[in-house]
């Protein structure tokens, strides 16, 4: 069979340079272009299918990037990377769902982030994506089990704020205390989540609900 390496000649490589290029440039419709030459050059290299469905989410064109991950998602040669791929396509999901409040559709993005969690269990970001979409939803209970799992699972600061609400959300003040205290640590750049300490430990002095 094809394999990823035989499908990288020199056009992929320079036309990857480019697309490369184009979005750290911020220019995400040539970015989208490159990527859209090579998936036509190499009509089943998984990884080109799934570059056009990032920089279409990065543009705002999310009916489209779902379309694009949707067919790499149908492609052997990505089988390596699903774990990523369902992650962007549930996250992707998610957020059409939540505004357009398609309960059915956001049942559907679940079911992808937690595909990626399957197929890769440290990926600690699914795991906080479903956490947090499960808690918009109105499932706190299934929501706090994957904060909980998340949480543990050492996030980057931005899936860990993201955490951190959903403990105060039910009020586990403590938890969301060493959570936002956790994300500062990491990145004290983070004045949005400076405010939100703030608010918890006002809450916790005011109800006495710390519970550490």
């Amino acid at each position: 069979g094809e394999t990823m390496e035989s499908m990288v000649d020199s056009y992929m490589e320079q036309e990857s340079v480019k697309a490369t290029r184009h979005w750290q440039r911020g220019e995400l419709r040539e970015a989208e272009e490159a990527y859209v030459r090579m998936a036509q050059h190499a009509p089943r290299h998984a990884d080109s299918f799934f570059n056009v469905g990032l920089v279409r989410y990065s543009a705002g064109n999310l009916v489209g990037s779902v379309e694009a991950i949707e067919h790499a998602l149908r492609l052997p040669a990505g089988h390596v990377h699903h774990s990523a791929y369902h992650h962007q396509l549930g996250t992707t999901l998610c957020m059409m769902a939540e505004k357009s409040n398609d309960l059915v559709e956001w049942d559907r993005g679940i079911r992808h982030l937690a595909q990626a969690v399957q197929l890769d269990p440290l990926n600690v970001r699914a795991w906080a994506s479903a956490a947090t979409n499960y808690m918009a939803m109105g499932y706190s209970s299934m929501a706090m089990r994957l904060t909980d799992t998340a949480s543990r699972l050492s996030p980057p600061a931005d899936a860990l704020a993201a955490l951190a609400i959903n403990y105060q959300r039910v009020h586990r003040n403590g938890d969301a205390v060493r959570a936002f205290e956790r994300t500062l640590a990491m990145d004290p750049s983070r004045h949005r989540t400076r405010v939100e300490l703030f608010h918890c430990l006002c809450t916790v002095a005011q109800w006495g609900e710390y519970d550490a």
